[in-house]
């Protein structure tokens, strides 16, 4: 339960990170699929089960996102140069992930 805490938080990070998907890291975390099937779970008569986990995992994420947000909303504002190149480094980053995905 935790660590689907911990892995919600991480994907709301990202989704405040210019581009940079929060499907990508759900994809390294390995916690992608689970998503998708309770996602999927949602439309079936066995909703109930899959709301243990999309309920730790959204508290998770709401989290990272909104502390993530009050963080890159400093930086930016104190730090903008460093926090731009930041930025540009995750993407340069992940590009060689993705294409080995791809691949």
């Amino acid at each position: 339960m935790i660590r689907t805490v911990i892995q919600g938080m991480f994907v709301g990070i990202t989704e405040t990170v210019p581009g940079v998907s929060g499907s990508t890291i759900a994809m390294i975390l390995g916690v992608y699929e689970r998503l998708l099937n309770a996602l999927s779970m949602l439309t079936t008569k066995d909703r109930i089960k899959a709301f243990p986990f999309l309920f730790t995992f959204g508290i998770g994420m709401a989290g990272g996102f909104i502390a993530s947000i009050q963080l890159i909303q400093y930086l930016l504002a104190n730090f903008q140069l460093q926090t731009f190149f930041f930025f540009i480094g995750i993407i340069t980053g992940f590009l060689p992930y993705i294409y080995g995905r791809i691949r």
